[in-house]
């Protein structure tokens, strides 16, 4: 970049873009004394940091995205089956999915065992 405005914030350098918001730099590591900790650590922060922001995306006003679709008063749930029509039959996802809420998941089933003893050994949620 050229004419590029550097600052250095918390013993660390950014650069400053335009708009104000700050990006760090990064540079070629060498192998000063102290420089694979710091990187360690930078990496610990920012791993930590990405669970933190995950938690919250999942999370909104009024709890949890499954919770308020649960609460939602236009709660639609569709299921999928297994061995369909047989004495085998078992589901094998439910899609909740409210329009008010603008969202939707669904819990996915897994299953042990074979033809007429089959046993669930699980269930995956995804946020859709």
């Amino acid at each position: 970049m050229s004419n590029s405005t550097y600052i250095v914030e918390n013993g660390e350098k950014r650069l400053l873009l335009p708009d104000g918001s700050k990006c760090d730099v990064v540079a070629p590591l060498s192998l000063e004394e102290g420089t694979a900790t710091r990187l360690i650590e930078s990496q610990r922060t920012l791993l930590a940091n990405i669970n933190t922001n995950l938690g919250t995306l999942l999370t909104v006003a009024g709890g949890t995205i499954p919770a308020q679709i649960d609460a939602a008063a236009d709660l639609v749930v569709g299921y999928t089956y297994l061995d369909a029509g047989t004495i085998d039959q078992r589901i094998a996802t439910a899609t909740y999915t409210s329009a008010s809420v603008n969202a939707s998941y669904r819990d996915t089933f897994s299953y042990s065992g074979s033809s007429g003893g089959y046993y669930l050994t699980g269930t995956t949620r995804t946020i859709l």
